[in-house]
């Protein structure tokens, strides 16, 4: 009980004193899983011009697009001085 208890305190410690490290990683593992979804929805969007559902394509498009102008104007107002 008491030995887990202790091992779990240092453990947490020391996951927290490298907090610079997490957030490293946190920001690694967002922006894969952002450009992943990117990809399958690029994917999807040869998908639907190959079926012939164009209004999906051009959706699917049109969500890409406002996706990236979005993270755009985020990061220029993040940057502005």
């Amino acid at each position: 009980g008491d030995v887990f208890k202790e091992m779990l305190e240092v453990y947490c410690r020391r996951i927290l004193a490298d907090k610079q490290h997490w957030a490293k990683v946190k920001l690694v593992i967002g922006a894969g899983l952002s450009i992943t979804d990117m990809l399958t929805d690029i994917s999807m969007v040869f998908e639907y011009f190959g079926r012939g559902e164009t209004t999906f394509a051009w959706a699917t498009i049109g969500s890409i697009a406002l996706n990236i102008g979005l993270q755009m104007i985020c990061t220029y107002v993040q940057n502005a001085k």
